[in-house]
Formats: C-alpha cells, structure tokens, sequence
C-alpha cells in the first residue's frame, strides 16, 4: 500500500499455528467474509499489495451477539462462511439472562479497576447499588457493566458505591 516502507506481519500470519479471535463477526461487511472465506477454507491469504499467497495454520474463534442464521437468510453474512465457522457452537446466554452473574462480574471488574489505579481495595457496593446492577436490562452486556463498574470506581472517593452512571450522557442512579 501507499507509505509502506517495510514487510510486516499481519495478524493471521502471526496467529500461524494457533487461535484468532474474531470479535463482532456479525459486523463483517460482505467483502470482508469473502477474503475470511478463502482463509477459512484454504488456510491462504495475499497480503495487501502482495501477489505470494501465504499458508498459515489457524484455528478461528468467532463471537457475535447477532443472530447469524438470520443474517445468511436476509443476505447480510455469508452462508458459507457460516457453515465453516459453526463446527463448534457455543451458546452464551446474555448478561440480562444470568442475573446471578452480575454481583460477581461487578466485584470483579471494581477489584480490577482499583488495582490499575493503585488502590489498597475495591469499593463495596450498596444493596440499593446491588438491585440496581440487578434491574438494569444490559443491552450492552458485559463490557457495558464493565464500564459502569470502571467509572463507579473511579468516581468512587469512600469504600462503598451507591450508586452507578449506566448512561453518562443522561444521568442515572
């Protein structure tokens, strides 16, 4: 490409006898799918501005919460890229179905946080604190608890937190 100086690995050539996560898989634009389909199914790609393929050895692991079956029905992914990534599906529900999991993945990510900014503990959480983790829909899922959690805690100037900003831009308890 235009600027290049230098031959640099890409991440599937650096993933060669290993795993690649794809994250968001459903936001693939179709162009996209169809190279991900050649590597998938031959295990060669070109890099860009190359004309050499290159063989490489990886094991793909995709995550999506979108419904993938719907999207190869309306046109939007692949079929057959879809059939080649589901030899093994794994189905994770989503937060809002695992309520049990909240106060453990909150503690956890406030115990995180407090670490990364230098601090002898994490803050406790309220009950009041708790039930609103719990009646919160999480659209989001996890990483949108995570952020809430992250900002409580740095915001947090005591022990406990008592309450959360789950939208920034329109103020929450």
């Amino acid at each position: 490409f235009t600027g290049a100086t230098t031959r640099r690995r890409g991440r599937f050539e650096a993933a060669d006898g290993g795993s690649f996560l794809l994250d968001e898989l459903g936001n693939l634009p179709l162009p996209v799918q169809e190279k991900l389909l050649r590597v998938v199914e031959y295990g060669v790609f070109e890099r860009v501005g190359g004309t050499e393929p290159i063989q490489v050895d990886v094991r793909i692991i995709g995550a999506t919460n979108a419904d993938l079956p719907a999207l190869a029905a309306q046109g939007r992914f692949m079929r057959d890229l879809l059939d080649r990534l589901a030899f093994e599906v794994v189905y994770v529900p989503p937060l809002r179905e695992r309520r049990e999991d909240i106060p453990v993945l909150a503690a956890y990510f406030a115990h995180q946080m407090a670490q990364e900014l230098g601090r002898p503990t994490a803050p406790e959480f309220s009950e009041a604190a708790v039930d609103a983790l719990l009646d919160y829909p999480w659209r989001g899922n996890i990483r949108e608890l995570k952020i809430v959690v992250e900002r409580a805690v740095c915001h947090c100037s005591g022990n406990s937190i008592t309450e959360w900003v789950f939208d920034p831009f329109h103020r929450s308890v």
